[in-house]
């Protein structure tokens, strides 16, 4: 197969697969509701703890991050793309989830699509190394969420973290380049749930000292 049908044939796939909308169904299934009707709206694993309960909440992260981390693994075993070529395919699985066809182009963030996506991508680079960096990443996070409650300012810090970790496990420039620039997308579709949750932040503060 010539390298043009390739890209496109996974291109497509990956934007299909990331489309799925496992919060959305994991929710019609525990509750029989339209998750995008409740909570913060957002078709997202973090709504479906929020909404639904964290055992609903889990089997949607679950898939959110497994169709991240398949999308690549099938592309990379039929085509064998080197890893920064994956890069440009993440992305596609991204968009298919926060547009997704299935949900009338209303999808989540992206957010633990790309997670799962830059894992597989991540271990094809430095093996259970990756491992060390997912654990890195995910501790300040969780701590930012432990003390504000709020998902979307935990996951905030993330790209920082991961693009610093990056250099210091030795990635080429090339590669931290194109993921620096990949996160930097991400965040911009986050501000205005970033901006939400820090009005909501502001609120709590406000009532706590009128307490």
């Amino acid at each position: 197969m010539d390298t043009i049908n390739s890209y496109i044939i996974s291109a497509v796939f990956s934007f299909l697969l990331g489309a799925v909308p496992f919060s959305y169904i994991v929710a019609k299934l525990y509750k029989n509701i339209d998750i995008r009707d409740y909570g913060t709206h957002n078709p997202g694993a973090g709504n479906v703890f929020k909404v639904v309960g964290w055992k609903a909440g889990i089997l949607a992260l679950i898939g959110d991050i497994g169709k991240g981390t398949v999308s690549m693994w099938i592309i990379h075993a039929i085509f064998d793309f080197n890893p920064h070529t994956l890069l440009i395919f993440l992305m596609f699985s991204v968009f298919g989830h926060i547009f997704s066809p299935f949900l009338q182009f209303r999808g989540g963030k992206g957010a633990a699509v790309a997670g799962g996506a830059f894992l597989y991508i991540v271990w094809l680079k430095v093996g259970f190394g990756a491992v060390a960096i997912l654990a890195l990443v995910a501790l300040p996070a969780v701590l930012i969420y432990f003390f504000s409650h709020s998902l979307v300012l935990g996951l905030s810090i993330v790209p920082f973290v991961f693009v610093f970790l990056l250099y210091k496990f030795g990635f080429d420039g090339i590669f931290i380049i194109i993921t620096s620039v990949e996160l930097l997308i991400l965040e911009i579709i986050a501000i205005p749930f970033i901006k939400r949750d820090m009005k909501e932040l502001n609120g709590i503060f406000k009532k706590s000292k009128l307490v």
